[in-house]
């Protein structure tokens, strides 16, 4: 028979469990305490919040080891780390021993987010900036106060980098379209008031360095309409995840594998083909290199074979063939990743020749006149005193373009971001800093012609699915 305690419910409201009847307390009389943790992927936009109940005396440690149990993570030893985000801003990163009962957030105002540490967090060097970046506007109606918005982010900085090379760094990690991009403005604020800042600009040397664990009165903005564009916070989770069960496959990340989508050039065709990698998370760029040769065509068997990053038509990077494909995160919607041979000429390059990457672009008059670059890009082999005119008739060989297209044709030096038009007498190779092969460029070699008279194609009909071996 119920005890009088048993029979006693007081409705509190609708979501209430009956304690009581279920012989469980509630957690704050277990000595529990609930924290609500948005997690965010690394690679995906949409967060999921999770509830995690532990003991008042546990640690943030014990947080992210409790939430590593629930969420998907790009590689089993991820790291996580735990962020009070208020009104728009990271307010604070907490150290892994801080107790949980000390830790109030306003729902209304604020939030706690996990995010995973990037490998390229994990090994700064002692000159890089990790700094934070807020999305803001100016409210006109508030006598021009600044108004963050969006999903503040923590972002790295390299010494003597500029800031025509964040912002293309930026552009890629938040995947914003060319036309969109133009628009936003960039601005160091400190105590709330905006500098805004020139493409040439150092932005390192603007930042102090600081406890990482402290709050931050600097932070790097970038200005842009509030409806334009934001980072979405979605409260469902969404999955993609295939059904293996009639194959009776675990799905590649239930198996330790990675996939990823490499096209293929071919040295002297024009199509591309699209393969799709999977191998262990553990697997490097060469591993990648490997496999795609066994499934490609080449021009003779002792081919070498670089995988480049590409994003907006321009060279992100080349990888080196010792990084782990777990690091490598490339967004469809605007970038890809592409395997392609290395030629002879490439292998044995003189001390003065110089490997440039020459990208194709428009001019786009509804856009202020900026440059829009378009097509495949490609590097090139340019020789010590080698004129315009010399590497104009090795370009269009190259790209078999007709003497009647050809003509139309203008060539630039672009460096952060503006073309400077080249005379037929110019020596190329002297515009041309000497540059870490895999790192980005902020510099090329333009040719502004029509986008529609003449484009590299990159198929999509040409999906080929092919699994590693493993």
């Amino acid at each position: 028979m119920a005890t009088p305690n048993q029979q006693q419910i007081t409705k509190t409201s609708d979501t209430m469990f009956h304690d009581e009847i279920l012989d469980i307390p509630p957690p704050e009389l277990q000595d529990l305490k609930t924290l609500k943790v948005a997690f965010r992927h690394a690679t995906k936009e949409d967060m999921v919040v999770y509830s995690i109940n532990l003991p008042v005396q546990s640690t943030v440690g014990d947080v992210i080891y409790d939430l590593k149990t629930k969420v998907e993570l790009s590689h089993p030893n991820a790291k996580l780390r735990l962020l009070e985000v208020f009104h728009h801003k990271i307010y604070k990163i907490f150290p892994l021993s801080e107790k949980i009962g000390n830790i109030n957030v306003n729902d209304q105002y604020g939030k706690l987010r996990a995010e995973e540490i990037s490998g390229e967090d994990k090994n700064l060097g002692p000159r890089d900036r990790l700094i934070h970046v807020y999305h803001f506007t100016i409210d006109a109606s508030q006598s021009g106060m600044v108004k963050n918005f969006g999903e503040p982010f923590l972002f790295i900085t390299h010494e003597k980098e500029t800031l025509v090379e964040v912002k293309f760094r930026i552009q890629k990690k938040l995947q914003v379209s060319d036309e969109e991009f133009a628009t936003w403005k960039f601005a160091f604020l400190s105590l709330g008031q905006p500098e805004y800042l020139r493409n040439s600009d150092v932005v390192s040397s603007l930042f102090q360095g600081i406890d990482i664990y402290g709050a931050w009165g600097q932070y790097l903005g970038l200005e842009h309409s509030e409806s334009s564009w934001r980072k979405a916070y979605p409260t469902n989770q969404t999955s993609d995840i295939l059904n293996y069960k009639g194959l009776d496959i675990p799905p590649p990340e239930l198996q330790g594998l990675k996939t990823l989508k490499v096209a293929f050039h071919h040295a002297t065709k024009e199509d591309m083909v699209v393969h799709s990698i999977s191998l262990p998370i553990q697997s490097t760029v060469g591993d990648v290199i490997n496999d795609v040769k066994t499934k490609v065509e080449l021009s003779h068997p002792d081919a070498k074979l670089r995988l480049l990053e590409v994003f907006h038509h321009k060279i992100y990077k080349i990888f080196r063939l010792s990084e782990k494909i777990v690091n490598i995160n490339v967004n469809d919607q605007y970038g890809k990743l592409r395997a392609e041979e290395i030629s002879e000429e490439e292998k044995n390059l003189g001390p003065r020749d110089r490997l440039i990457p020459v990208y194709h672009f428009a001019i786009d008059a509804s856009q202020s006149e900026m440059v829009k670059n378009f097509g495949e890009p490609f590097f090139f082999i340019i020789h010590e005193k080698e004129t315009l005119v010399e590497v104009k008739s090795r370009i269009q060989k190259k790209l078999q373009v007709s003497d009647e297209e050809f003509a139309k044709w203008k060539f630039a030096f672009l460096s952060l971001g503006r073309p400077e038009y080249l005379r037929n007498s110019d020596v190329v190779s002297s515009l041309f800093q000497r540059i870490d092969q895999y790192g980005a460029w902020g510099q090329y070699l333009g040719l502004e012609h029509s986008e529609s008279s003449w484009k590299r194609a990159y198929p999509t009909n040409q999906d080929v699915l092919a699994l590693g071996k493993y």
